[in-house]
């Protein structure tokens, strides 16, 4: 296993609220030798990758000024390399597949060990999931942007 070290393992975690279990994310990455930084909303997320992109990108599923997916879509657009991850308290099967059919890396949920963590940053393979497939492997269904809320709410639980 190769090391983390802090100039290749860069992480912006997107934090839209104090949570015990963010922090414990950010002492895990801490602890691994990875340059974490913390930005507070969207905005804050955007000025970071502009400034410097990141390698990874984990965001939480809800914040002040968006959501998950606009920091997907802020990612894909300013540093289209990094892997974008969701953190959710409980996420079901259909979020996670709807992230994962979005061109989110992963999903994280409670309880998120060092070793998930390690095993995130060390990944270099992206999943490979066409867009016009599910996870079962059926034609997705139009997602549209009003629909988008009741997701992120069922995620939130």
């Amino acid at each position: 296993m190769r090391a983390l070290g802090k100039s290749k393992a860069s992480v912006v975690l997107v934090m839209g609220r104090r949570d015990s279990a963010l922090e414990g994310i950010r002492s895990q990455l801490d602890l691994l030798g990875v340059a974490v930084r913390s930005a507070a909303n969207l905005q804050e997320f955007r000025r970071f990758m502009y400034e410097s992109p990141a390698a990874v990108v984990i965001s939480d599923v809800s914040l002040a000024d968006g959501n998950w997916c606009d920091v997907l879509t802020s990612t894909v657009r300013i540093g289209p390399s990094a892997k974008v991850v969701v953190y959710s308290r409980a996420a079901d099967e259909r979020f996670w597949c709807e992230a994962i059919w979005r061109g989110v890396h992963d999903v994280l949920t409670e309880p998120v060990s060092s070793e998930d963590l390690r095993r995130l940053l060390d990944s270099d393979v992206w999943r490979s999931r066409r867009k016009s497939e599910d996870c079962t492997g059926k034609a997705a269904p139009s997602v549209s942007e009003e629909s988008l809320p009741t997701a992120v709410a069922a995620a939130m639980v």
